[in-house]
């Protein structure tokens, strides 16, 4: 018996939004802007767990340029601060990387979530999306 998704939601910023890039300082979380929003907010408390997926284009410049970006999603970012683990992601320097991480874990409804990501030295996002799926 197949499962329905209850809840489904997708968000992106690319160039032709405003803003069209999101710069990223070295060393320092920021947490990630789409559609000029920055928070996930479920309508519903997940039963199985909950998929939450980004995509990034991140740009890295030869001159003082990221290596590495960690991420991280972090629940109530403004309350309990509750980050559920952390990834480390290589970055092509001097180019362009394409980022796309999934991740499961429990929604809960009414309750923030945002993605948060720190480069090693300067970066730039571009094209950037977030998803979420309750089933």
């Amino acid at each position: 018996m197949a499962r329905r998704v209850s809840q489904y939601i997708s968000r992106k910023s690319d160039a032709s939004s405003k803003p069209a890039i999101q710069p990223l300082p070295a060393n320092k979380w920021v947490t990630l802007e789409v559609e000029n929003l920055t928070e996930l907010v479920p309508t519903e408390t997940s039963k199985a767990g909950a998929l939450w997926a980004c995509y990034l284009n991140v740009d890295s410049p030869k001159i003082k340029g990221a290596t590495e970006l960690v991420i991280r999603w972090v629940r109530e970012p403004k309350g309990i601060n509750d980050a559920t683990g952390y990834e480390t992601k290589a970055l092509n320097k001097g180019g362009t990387t394409f980022i796309k991480d999934v991740w499961l874990f429990q929604a809960k409804k009414g309750q923030p979530v945002v993605l948060q990501i720190k480069a090693n030295g300067y970066a730039t996002i571009t094209t950037r999306e977030i998803k979420l799926a309750i089933t």
